[in-house]
């Protein structure tokens, strides 16, 4: 709710002081529940009225856009770390987020460098996200071990959640 108040007051100052002639800047938030039916609705009004998307929530957004229009289309800031539409391949989207491997790297750089971590648990979401985190885990703990003689380091437990719930 952060984010959406502070992008309206942004684009309601621009439109106030007609900072960007000829054009009104508009706002839309759309949720879809996590349902693929509904975010490809949601995509298609979107693309009715303008080819920019503003931070597209999850990989499910932008799986959602084919890929002529994710080609045709100007994508800033998508709020998903996956590796999936970090490629040449898509000129028109603009991350701000860090990939969700160097965001791994970093935890498990953190864990093991900065808390001394020798074993090491995972909290997940039951998810292709999430299930891609605990992969770039283990792997990124794999290298570590591969690169450092005498190293104890293990991935100990792994836990999932539900998507959608806090069960």
């Amino acid at each position: 709710e952060k984010f959406i108040n502070g992008i309206n007051l942004v684009f309601n100052k621009y439109n106030e002081h007609k900072e960007i002639k000829n054009f009104f800047l508009n706002f839309s938030v759309l949720d879809d529940r996590h349902q693929e039916s509904q975010t490809e609705q949601n995509i298609a009004s979107i693309f009715k009225k303008t080819n920019i998307l503003f931070a597209p929530f999850g990989k499910n957004a932008l799986s959602a856009i084919p890929n002529t229009a994710i080609n045709n289309s100007l994508i800033l800031f998508p709020i998903t770390g996956t590796a999936e539409f970090r490629s040449p391949n898509f000129p028109g989207i603009i991350f701000f987020r860090a990939s969700l491997k160097k965001e791994i790297a970093a935890l498990v750089d953190h864990a093991i460098h900065e808390s001394n971590a020798e074993k090491i648990s995972v909290f997940y979401e039951e998810s292709s996200w999430g299930k891609e985190g605990l992969e770039y885990v283990k792997n990124q703990i794999k290298n570590y071990n591969r690169s450092t003689k005498n190293s104890k380091i293990q991935l100990v437990s792994t836990g999932a959640y539900k998507r959608n719930t806090v069960n």
